[in-house]
């Protein structure tokens, strides 16, 4: 992953304003993704990170699917 902003499990669960419990479950949903980083911790995508923020503040009304 070339240029790739990278955050922490800290930075990634404040950034959305999570626990890092709701992190962790964020990405067994596969709502996020993670990668390995230094000393085998994990490491979250910024444009996933960025993508979920957009989502959650995005009004009720827009978020409903039209059958």
């Amino acid at each position: 992953m070339i240029n790739m902003k990278l955050l922490t499990a800290n930075q990634a669960a404040e950034a959305l304003s999570v626990s890092k419990a709701t992190l962790y479950a964020y990405v067994s949903r596969g709502l996020l993704q993670s990668v390995e980083g230094p000393d085998r911790s994990r490491r979250y995508l910024w444009d996933d990170i960025e993508r979920l923020r957009m989502r959650k503040v995005r009004p009720k009304e827009d978020r409903k699917s039209v059958v």
